[in-house]
């Protein structure tokens, strides 16, 4: 009787571990400061944003990912990024950050 009372124990520990573990996903949120003429700006803005392997800019990884019409009030910004599977593998990366004015070529 007692063993059996342990070997429950047990199994529900194991079962109770086992049910909080979650996968993550690729993406991740950025957020900025943006200022235009050194105001904080404030309208809709389009974003572009690489990733690279060297902190010169030479060797790009990943896709470049587009967030059209950002709405930045007060200078500030929220944006959702995802490279893609399999490109943050625990190495250092630098992030190249382009904007400009809605609409604006």
């Amino acid at each position: 009787m007692k063993t059996r009372l342990i070997i429950l124990i047990e199994l529900a520990v194991v079962l109770s571990l086992s049910t909080g573990v979650y996968g993550q996903g690729t993406g991740f949120t950025y957020q900025g400061r943006l200022n235009n003429s050194g105001n904080p700006a404030s309208g809709s803005y389009d974003f572009r944003f690489k990733l690279f392997v060297d902190s010169f800019g030479n060797t790009q990884t990943g896709s470049t990912v587009l967030s059209n019409g950002v709405p930045v009030t007060n200078g500030l910004f929220t944006v959702a990024i995802d490279f893609g599977a399999g490109i943050f593998t625990g190495t250092s990366y630098w992030l190249e950050v382009g904007v400009r004015t809605n609409g604006a070529s």
